[in-house]
């Protein structure tokens, strides 16, 4: 990921405060296309349940994010990009998907991150 956007102005390594839940998540990217787009990989455990479990939990994360803006005012939302073992199904994919979706993050599976790349390549900006 990093290699192919040399050049493009991305924030590296921040730690993100959520103070409505009193914690703070690291994200190794972030880029600004008028709001500050956090990048965060994220393998999803092998068992539907466990990885049902953890989409939910970026979920409430992602939407306290979109809804508050930073201390400085900037506007936020997660973008997961997700790691998914090859037995996980179409079906818990899509679940996982609309379940972020539907908390105001985004998430951005293995097989599309060089669609993502050139997105962020065109839209990234200080």
């Amino acid at each position: 990921f990093e290699p192919a956007l040399v050049g493009v102005p991305l924030v590296r390594d921040q730690n993100i405060s959520i103070p409505e839940i009193g914690i703070k998540i690291h994200v190794p990217y972030a880029y600004r296309n008028g709001r500050l787009n956090l990048i965060k990989p994220e393998g999803f455990p092998s068992d539907e349940h466990s990885a049902t479990t953890k989409a939910n939990d970026l979920a409430v994360k992602a939407h306290l994010l979109y809804k508050h803006p930073s201390e400085s005012g900037e506007l936020r939302q997660l973008i997961v990009v997700g790691g998914f073992d090859a037995s996980f199904s179409d079906e818990v994919k899509h679940r996982i998907d609309v379940v972020l979706r539907e908390h105001d993050a985004r998430l951005v599976q293995q097989d599309r991150i060089g669609d993502f790349v050139e997105e962020v390549r065109r839209e990234a900006h200080l």
